[in-house]
């Protein structure tokens, strides 16, 4: 199990993902490498607090904006990814 860091962004009415020491959001694609994610849910909501301090993102888009996910690997996709629940549902419904 990891964890990602979620934005859910009102201007844009949408959403994006955060990763492991990275300050912007990539988008929405719900699947993840093993080096992307945080380890424990403490270490990605300390690095909400580095990015918001960057200096990166609106004055608008506060803590508030920001949602630690778990993800998880799932061997019936190969194990090599880590998945959100939605992303993983997003996957099975392809195969």
């Amino acid at each position: 199990m990891g964890y990602v860091i979620k934005l859910t962004d009102p201007q844009y009415s949408g959403y994006a993902f955060c990763i492991k020491d990275c300050i912007p959001a990539f988008g929405n694609i719900e699947f993840f490498s093993e080096d992307a994610v945080f380890d424990t849910e403490q270490e990605a909501e300390e690095h909400i607090q580095t990015m918001l301090k960057s200096g990166w993102y609106r004055p608008d888009i506060t803590a508030d904006n920001f949602e630690v996910v778990e993800v998880r690997k799932y061997p019936e996709l190969g194990g090599l990814f880590y998945y959100t629940a939605n992303g993983y549902k997003k996957f099975k419904e392809m195969k």
